[in-house]
């Protein structure tokens, strides 16, 4: 998720390099495709956490946390 979250600030990062790509989709196409895809990647985390205890979700929490913290 990060990464396709990540993924919306490329055109104004790399903007140069994206212009001259073979396969440049214009913007709305690009950040169309992108939000489709971040929506599928939330859907799929909501289905595993569905099925996951609330001791369990804790756990997942608790340890991103702890690692995006402590590197």
């Amino acid at each position: 998720m990060v990464i396709a979250i990540a993924t919306l600030r490329l055109p104004t990062l790399y903007k140069k390099q994206r212009e001259e790509s073979f396969i440049h989709l214009p913007d709305p196409v690009f950040y169309a495709v992108t939000m489709v895809a971040i929506i599928a990647q939330f859907y799929m985390v909501y289905l595993s956490a569905k099925s996951m205890s609330p001791f369990m979700i804790l756990c997942c929490v608790g340890a991103v946390a702890f690692f995006m913290k402590n590197g």
